[in-house]
């Protein structure tokens, strides 16, 4: 605030207007003579400050709303039990079969990629697993298929020991990979 004082025409927030905002009681019979009420700029600054505090929460909740139906509708086309990875720039639902997925049996996976904001269709995807507490992966390489746009499978992937397995997918649009992952635990 400047030290020229308030505006012209503007209520600093003094006297009647100060308790106000305070909450402290107020007199029912109205502000003193020339006591300033909580009128004019000074009003549109306490509004303002409630108004920003409104409409953030409004666009966080909008942004949530939007993130989870769009991880909700991406793979509506898949069957069996679905799984989803998120990052800012796709969504990725996945199911396996069979499920569960055994050791030492070959499994497929099929999935959706759902672009987000600007995001483009990717030109490629691969995918791959490994277990990050042993440092491996698996001794096959999975061939991915383009069902339709967005819609792909992964065939030839097999698990060959139990433990925890991370599913990866990796987006590449442009000159830029995305690395999306899933965790499995398998028995």
């Amino acid at each position: 605030m400047s030290s020229a004082g308030p505006p012209q025409g503007a209520c600093p927030l003094g006297g009647t207007a100060r308790s106000a905002v305070r909450g402290e009681p107020t007199s029912s019979a109205g502000p003193p003579q020339g006591a300033c009420p909580l009128g004019g700029t000074a009003r549109s600054a306490v509004r303002g400050d409630h108004t920003a505090v409104i409409r953030t929460t409004a666009l966080v909740a909008a942004w949530l709303a939007a993130g989870i139906a769009a991880a909700q509708a991406c793979g509506d086309a898949l069957t069996g039990a679905r799984h989803s990875v998120e990052s800012d720039h796709y969504v990725i639902a996945y199911a396996t079969t069979p499920t569960p997925v055994e050791v030492g049996k070959h499994f497929v996976v099929d999935f959706a990629v759902c672009p987000r904001g600007s995001a483009k269709l990717p030109q490629s995807v691969r995918v791959d697993a490994n277990m990050p507490e042993h440092r491996h992966g698996m001794n096959y390489r999975p061939g991915v298929t383009t069902l339709q746009p967005g819609l792909y499978r992964a065939e030839g992937l097999l698990f060959h020991m139990p433990g925890r397995w991370e599913l990866t997918f990796d987006v590449v649009a442009g000159s830029t990979t995305e690395r999306l992952a899933g965790s499995m635990r398998i028995e």
